[in-house]
């Protein structure tokens, strides 16, 4: 079941628990606190979603740590992506509480247009992925061994994300000084 917060109040707790896990937004960056020290890069992602096969490993690596759900937020807003509509934006970062019974149709069926975090609603796991294909993945030791255990894939992940960074550093002359800090983050 998907629901949107509609109270201050519960964009507060959804802040909180945000916070939790990641220290910022930016899916180029140090986005996890310290204390979340099991990491990992996914990569391809499906733009801003997960493909089939990322979301089904990460919905059973969340049932199998004793959650019930997670929440679901737009975070490339500055200065804060966590505060309610008002009626002059043109566009507002959208979030969902999500309660299983969660279907891949039904996530995919979000309009996500922007980079956007999928978290814990106890603080165990995070991750943000990039509109530019990627994501990030952190929580605790248990929680990230299962996600790679159902998603033998994240072997490649690395070395494919790597790949396409030398491309378009060759290709687009694309400016890659956040590139070291961004791989230490992720690799401890």
């Amino acid at each position: 079941m998907l629901t949107k917060p509609l109270s201050y109040g519960e964009m507060e707790i959804i802040r909180s628990h945000f916070g939790e896990t990641f220290k910022s937004n930016q899916p180029f960056g140090q986005m996890f606190q310290h204390d979340v020290t099991s990491r990992l890069l996914i990569y391809p992602t499906d733009g801003t979603y997960l493909d089939e096969q990322q979301f089904i490993a990460l919905i059973e690596s969340i049932k199998a740590i004793g959650e019930s759900g997670f929440y679901i937020s737009e975070v490339e807003a500055e200065p804060d992506p966590f505060v309610l509509p008002n009626n002059n934006e043109m566009y507002h970062p959208a979030h969902w509480i999500c309660d299983f019974p969660i279907t891949i149709d039904e996530y995919r069926d979000l309009t996500i247009v922007l980079d956007n975090a999928l978290f814990s609603k106890n603080g165990k796991w995070g991750m943000l992925i990039s509109n530019e294909g990627h994501a990030v993945l952190g929580g605790t030791n248990e929680f990230i061994n299962h996600f790679k255990r159902l998603y033998p894939s994240w072997v490649n992940c690395f070395t494919e994300f790597e790949k396409m960074c030398e491309y378009n550093r060759n290709k687009y002359n694309t400016n890659m000084h956040w590139y070291d800090d961004f791989v230490k983050h992720i690799f401890n």
